[in-house]
């Protein structure tokens, strides 16, 4: 068992995530994203949006294996999309996000992705400003 004193003299454990991304953020129950309401496609990515009548937004990112074979591409993305989320959570309130990668995304740097998500974004926006 850690001792309290111990503990305080190393220096990683007192590090917090305050801008981490809890469970609740992270995942969308598979059933709600099965009934989406809008529907955005760009080059590289999908992304299906739900009203979901809390106060926080929430994503659920899908790297299909016959798209992206390696994992570690696939969790790439993966992490990519989830940052790119957290950055911007504060205005998607009330929303739930499910980004799916599409067939062309093997090849994708973090560059082509901000780009993409900045854009599935925007287009959301405009549409819910209505």
């Amino acid at each position: 068992m850690l001792d309290v004193a111990k503990a305080e003299k190393i220096w990683w454990f007192n590090l917090a995530k305050p801008f981490a991304l809890n469970k609740r953020q992270r995942v969308v129950p598979q059933q709600k994203h099965q009934v989406a309401l809008l529907s955005f496609k760009a080059k590289k990515l999908v992304m299906l949006v739900r009203k979901n009548h809390l106060d926080m937004a929430r994503v659920n990112v899908i790297v299909p294996k016959k798209h992206v074979a390696l994992a570690v591409n696939r969790n790439r993305i993966k992490r990519w999309v989830r940052e790119l989320f957290r950055l911007r959570q504060v205005t998607l309130k009330g929303t739930d996000l499910v980004v799916i990668c599409r067939y062309s995304a093997n090849s994708l740097t973090f560059s082509q992705c901000e780009k993409a998500f900045d854009g599935l974004i925007e287009a959301y926006q405009e549409l819910a400003s209505f």
